[in-house]
């Protein structure tokens, strides 16, 4: 059999390469992509295939030859790794046969991949939810989309104390402030509400200006009431699949960040402060490097995985850094190419002459 018409017998509708640390990620899109219908190879899928197969020569097949396209999602972990590079080297063999784009690049950070051009179009992973590469890959194969997403701002409110009633104090937020978020793109348990708001009702830089200062002074009241208590304000930005509970990655990452150790260090530094606004790495991109919404009263802080959040702590110029004289604080104030931009056609093609980022 020819190497055409080893190629000619397409298993798979794409396949995924990836290091151990981007698996979370990688899962949501397989996910997303199986509920598209498209025909994924996903290690965790096939666990039962590969069972007493020779792993390197079946994967040499899969990369190689039985899959329509390759998603590689580059990293400096996986530019390290041995099961990786073996993936991409047989991809590449295919690449070199292939007359349209086969590697479609999602980046997690600038490291050079051996043989992977920096004129290939690529998606960013900083700046693109599972469901946007999801989205892109399915209009990349001209297939009409199922899944339905809502592009907006992640509103993740969370105390230790059931009794501030956090549902209460949104749900009066979003009032004052003329916003409505459907009930499939919100979510609670007794220590944390969960919205999304669209991007058609506020963009990330209005959430940022009115409704979060909305949500902190609903919040002081009960506070006040309330001794001994923290409220926690994540916010982030995203792509999310709509009708499923809010169970994404984006939402995971927003409700983690709230409780990260990094931030119950900041409130301890901070003996007046009841309250702390946590931003994500794309919130500060989108809108607080722009220096809008009150961009001078956050702090950058550093999570053990090296990846950033941005704090503001109602009260205080900037956050106090723990470990750092106390400061007593008088009062509290309240301040009020990757694609992103190119066609998705471009995915994976090579962009020669142009700029990709």
């Amino acid at each position: 059999m020819t190497d055409q018409d080893r190629s000619a017998e397409q298993q798979y509708d794409v396949c995924l390469s990836f290091a151990g640390q981007q698996r979370d990620y990688a899962r949501e899109v397989a996910e997303l992509l199986e509920a598209e219908g498209v025909k994924v190879f996903f290690d965790e899928y096939k666990t039962v295939d590969m069972w007493g197969e020779d792993t390197y020569t079946h994967l040499d097949e899969v990369y190689n030859y039985q899959s329509r396209f390759c998603l590689l999602f580059a990293s400096a972990d996986f530019a390290r790794k041995v099961w990786p590079n073996h993936e991409r080297r047989s991809a590449q063999a295919r690449a070199i046969r292939s007359a349209g784009a086969y590697i479609l690049p999602i980046r997690f950070d600038d490291t050079k991949i051996p043989g992977l051009r920096e004129t290939i179009g690529y998606l960013d992973a900083r700046d693109a939810s599972p469901a946007t590469v999801v989205k892109m890959l399915i209009a990349k194969m001209k297939r009409t989309p199922v899944l339905k997403t809502v592009k907006g701002t992640i509103l993740v409110l969370a105390t230790e104390n059931p009794d501030l009633d956090l549902d209460r104090i949104l749900e009066i937020a979003l009032t004052r402030g003329r916003v409505e978020v459907p009930p499939e793109l919100r979510s609670r348990t007794a220590s944390r509400s969960t919205a999304v708001i669209p991007v058609s009702e506020r963009t990330a830089a209005e959430v940022l200006s009115t409704v979060i200062p909305a949500l902190e002074s609903v919040a002081e009241d009960r506070l006040a009431r309330l001794s001994g208590t923290t409220f926690r304000i994540g916010v982030h930005e995203g792509e999310v699949p709509a009708g499923n509970g809010l169970r994404c990655l984006d939402v995971a990452a927003t409700e983690a960040s709230v409780t990260a150790a990094v931030v119950d260090e900041t409130l301890a530094a901070a003996p007046k402060a009841d309250c702390v606004v946590v931003a994500s790495q794309r919130i500060h991109d989108h809108v607080l490097r722009t220096g809008r919404a009150g961009a001078a009263s956050y702090r950058q802080v550093t999570q053990p995985d090296g990846s950033a959040l941005f704090l503001r702590v109602p009260g205080y110029a900037k956050p106090p850094v723990p470990g750092e004289p106390k400061d007593t604080a008088p009062g509290k104030t309240m301040n009020t190419v990757f694609l992103g931009q190119a066609s998705v056609h471009h995915l994976g093609d090579n962009n020669y002459g142009g700029s990709n980022g």
